[in-house]
C-alpha cells in the first residue's frame, strides 16, 4: 500500500471508531437464545438437535448451524458478563479492517492508494456497517467473506499457498453461521472466473493450467469440508433450505429487499450511493480510446471481483442483513476512487480533512448524536440494555417464583429463555423456522395483535390456545402493537396485571393458587424502568458520559400514557 511513513498512523483512527462503535448496550434479542444455547452445550457436552427450548415443539429436530458461536458467546459471559456480548465484534470489526486493507493493496495495480483515502473509505465503510455491529454470529460471515478477498486477491498477486487457506476457513465457518453459502459460492465464482480467463487468453500456459486444476481441487475439498459439522452432510445442502426459508419468513423485519419500505434506512441510502461511486469509477477505469472495454476493465480489477461485486449488490437488494457484504466488496474500490479524487491536495491537507471526520464522528458516537439521528435503536454505553430488554418483568417472574407455561411474546422470549432458565420454556421464540412452522409463528403473533380473532369454530384465537397450553402467566412486550391483547386479558379478568414498567407487563391466572400475588401487586401495576448498568468503559472514551436514567416526569407520563390505552384507573 502505497502511504506516506508519517501519515501511516492515520491508519489508527479508524480503528479506533471501530472499536467506539461497538460500546453500545446490549439489546439484540436474538442474542439471549444463542447464549442459552451455547451455555447448553457447555453443560451437556453435546450440541442439542432436537428442540429443548420451546414445551411446544419440544423433541422436534433442530439443525443449528452456529453452535460453534453460541459456545464462544457462552465463554465470553461465563468470563466477562452478559455486557461483554460485544467483544467478539470489536475482533471481527478490526479483521475487517485489515483484511479490507490488504484487499486495496491486492487489487491496487497502479499504486495509487493513501492513507487518507484508505482512512476515509474505511470510515464511511464503518458507518455503513454499524447498524450490524450488535455481536450477533452474522459478524463471522461479514469477516470470513473479507478474509476470502483478500485470499483470491492475494492468489492473484502470486501468493498461491494462501488458497490452502481455504479449506480451515470453510469448515470453521459451517460451524458458526449459516451463511456460509456465500462462501460457497465465492470460491465457485473465483474457480469460473480464473478458468473463463485461462481459455479466453490469447496464450495458454501448461503451469497455469496445472495450477488452476490445484485450486479447483481445493476449492472442492473446502467445499465437501462443511460436512465436518455435528449435521454432518446435510451441511452440503442446506444453504438451499436456508435460502427457501427466507421467501417463507415473513416475520423479521431484516430480511426486508428493497421493494419494501422499511428496507430504506441510511445503511441502504449509503450504499447505494457508494456503489454508484464505484460503478462509476469501474466504468471510468474501464474506458480506452473512448470506448469501454471489459479487457481493459479485468486488466486492473479482477474478473472475480467485478463479478463478485454485482453479485453482492444483488444480495444487498434482496434483503436489509445483506447490506455488509456490499459494505465490505465496495471499501477497497472507494479507497481507489477517493486516491484518485484527492490526488490534487496536498498530502497534508488531506490528513487534516480525514482527521477531522474522523474527530467529528468520533465525538458524535460517544455523544449519542450519531445514534439519534441514524440508528435511534442503539445508544452508547456498556451493558445489557434495562429500556429494550425485559429485564424487570423477568425479576418480577424470577422473585415471585411463577412456573408452569407461559404465554410470551414473540421478541421478549428469548430474554427470558436465558434469564429464567432452566426451567423456563418458550412458546414460541426467534429461532424461527428452524423450529417453528411458520403458521404456529403466525398464531402466536395473531394472539397478540388481534386476540378475538375468531378461528373456524367460531371462538377466539386467544381463547383456542389458551385453552389448549393453560398459560399459568403472561409476559408481554407494552408494544403498541400488543396492547389488544393487555386489553382482552384485562377486560375478561382471566388474569391479573401484577407487574408492568415501560418495556413489559406481566399478568398472571387469576387463581385460588394466586390469591395472595395478586393481593399483593394489585395496586403497584406500574413500576420504574430498571436503572441503566454504569460502567467505567464508556467513560475511558467520553470522561463526560453518564447512563441515562429515567425522570420522575417520563415516568410518570410513560405510566399515564400505559393506564389510559388499557382503560385502567390511573389513581
Amino acid at each position: 500500500m502505497k502511504v506516506i511513513p508519517k501519515y501511516k498512523l492515520l491508519l489508527a483512527l479508524p480503528i479506533l471508531i471501530a472499536i467506539v462503535f461497538v460500546i453500545r448496550f446490549v439489546h439484540e434479542p436474538d442474542l439471549w437464545w444463542q447464549l442459552r444455547t451455547g451455555e447448553f452445550i457447555l453443560t451437556h457436552g453435546s450440541v442439542p438437535d432436537k428442540d429443548v427450548f420451546s414445551f411446544t415443539y419440544d423433541g422436534v429436530s433442530w439443525l443449528n448451524v452456529k453452535w460453534g458461536f453460541e459456545v464462544i458467546q457462552a465463554l465470553v459471559v461465563t468470563s466477562f458478563g452478559p455486557e461483554a456480548l460485544p467483544l467478539p465484534q470489536i475482533i471481527a470489526n478490526i479483521l475487517l479492517l485489515i483484511f479490507g486493507w490488504g484487499i486495496i493493496k491486492n487489487i491496487d495495480r497502479q499504486n495509487t492508494s493513501t492513507s487518507a483515502a484508505t482512512t476515509l473509505a474505511s470510515l464511511l465503510f464503518l458507518v455503513g456497517m454499524s447498524y450490524r455491529m450488535n455481536g450477533r454470529p452474522e459478524l463471522v460471515s461479514y469477516t470470513f467473506t473479507a478474509c476470502y478477498l483478500y485470499i483470491f486477491t492475494a492468489t492473484n498477486n502470486g501468493k498461491t499457498n494462501w488458497f490452502y487457506a481455504l479449506i480451515p476457513a470453510q469448515i470453521l465457518w459451517a460451524n458458526l453461521h449459516e451463511a456460509y453459502g456465500v462462501g460457497l459460492i465465492m470460491v465457485f465464482v473465483y474457480l469460473f472466473s480464473a478458468w473463463f480467463g485461462f481459455y479466453t487468453a490469447k496464450v495458454q500456459k501448461q503451469d497455469e493450467k496445472q495450477g488452476l486444476i490445484k485450486k479447483t481441487v481445493l476449492g472442492i475439498i473446502a467445499w465437501l469440508g462443511v460436512a465436518v459439522h455435528p449435521s454432518g452432510l446435510h451441511m452440503l445442502w442446506h444453504p438451499y433450505e436456508i435460502f427457501t426459508q427466507l421467501s417463507s419468513n415473513q416475520f423479521t423485519q431484516e430480511i426486508y429487499s428493497a421493494a419494501n419500505g422499511a428496507y430504506w434506512h441510511m445503511p441502504a441510502y449509503l450504499s447505494l450511493g457508494i456503489t454508484i461511486i464505484a460503478v462509476l469509477y469501474l466504468y471510468r477505469i474501464g474506458r480506452s480510446n473512448n470506448r469501454f472495454r471489459i479487457q481493459t476493465l479485468i486488466a486492473q480489477v479482477p474478473l472475480f471481483y467485478v463479478l463478485l461485486f454485482f453479485a453482492f449488490f444483488y444480495l444487498s437488494l434482496k434483503s436489509y442483513r445483506n447490506l455488509p457484504f456490499q459494505f465490505i466488496i465496495t471499501m477497497p474500490i472507494l479507497a481507489l476512487w477517493f486516491a484518485k479524487s484527492l490526488q490534487n491536495i496536498t498530502p497534508k491537507l488531506q490528513v487534516f480533512g480525514v482527521a477531522l471526520v474522523a474527530s467529528l464522528l468520533y465525538l458524535s458516537i460517544v455523544s449519542n448524536w450519531f445514534y439519534k439521528m441514524w440508528l435511534p435503536q442503539e445508544q452508547y454505553g456498556w451493558g445489557v440494555s434495562t429500556a429494550k430488554n425485559p429485564v424487570g418483568a423477568a425479576r418480577f417472574i424470577e422473585k415471585n417464583q411463577l412456573k408452569g407455561n407461559a404465554f410470551t411474546d414473540y421478541l421478549s422470549s428469548s430474554y427470558f429463555l436465558w434469564h429464567l432458565q432452566p426451567d423456563f420454556k418458550t412458546f414460541v421464540d426467534l429461532r424461527d423456522l428452524d423450529i417453528f412452522e411458520a403458521e404456529d409463528i403466525d398464531i402466536a403473533l395473531t394472539c397478540c395483535t388481534n386476540p378475538t380473532r375468531r378461528t373456524a369454530t367460531g371462538a377466539a384465537i386467544w381463547d383456542v390456545v389458551n385453552q389448549r397450553y393453560a398459560f399459568e402467566y403472561v409476559a408481554l412486550l407494552n408494544n403498541p402493537d400488543f396492547l389488544p391483547l393487555h386489553r382482552y386479558l384485562i377486560k375478561n379478568d382471566t388474569y391479573k396485571l401484577v407487574y408492568a414498567d415501560a418495556l413489559s407487563s406481566v399478568f398472571v391466572r387469576n387463581s385460588p393458587e394466586n390469591k395472595d400475588l395478586i393481593a399483593q401487586y394489585k395496586m403497584i401495576n406500574f413500576q420504574p424502568d430498571a436503572p441503566m448498568p454504569s460502567s467505567v468503559i464508556p467513560k475511558i472514551f467520553n470522561p463526560f458520559y453518564h447512563p441515562p436514567t429515567q425522570t420522575d416526569a417520563v415516568f410518570e407520563k410513560t405510566r399515564t400514557a400505559y393506564l389510559k390505552a388499557l382503560g385502567l384507573p390511573l389513581e
